[in-house]
């Protein structure tokens, strides 16, 4: 990932963000949050903002929240509020809330990656 062209980097980023809302495996889940973490920018703010989104995803509950705690972890060493956290508790979504950038808040809904359509699923009722 880190040697992509930066417009094919975005492209990756998206199919993998896809995928991860798409799946029902929590081994997948597991693979595709690793993927997109290797696909996010390094810089720490940047990073921060993505697992941010990311966290947002329900398939994104359990094993893999764990993996994006860890890889927020290793980007803020020393923040006791992430040290060995597989859950999102009070100290983590604290801290989350003061890192998260302007356009990455916690209140809000994921934002739907691109190429992700909603389903198609009828007529509206009426």
């Amino acid at each position: 990932a880190p040697s992509l062209p930066e417009t094919e980097r975005g492209a990756a980023l998206s199919r993998a963000k896809m995928a991860l809302a798409g799946t029902g495996s929590r081994e997948e889940a597991i693979a595709w949050t690793r993927a997109i973490l290797a696909l996010l920018p390094a810089d720490r703010d940047a990073f921060t903002g993505g697992v941010i989104e990311v966290l947002k995803y329900p398939t994104a509950a359990g094993a893999p929240t764990g993996v994006l705690l860890a890889a927020l972890a290793s980007r803020w060493p020393g923040e006791e509020a992430l040290k060995e956290k597989l859950l999102l508790d009070k100290a983590v979504l604290d801290w989350l809330e003061a890192h998260a950038p302007a356009d990455h808040t916690l209140g809000e809904p994921p934002v739907r990656p691109h190429g992700l359509e909603p389903a198609d699923v009828g007529p509206e009722p009426g």
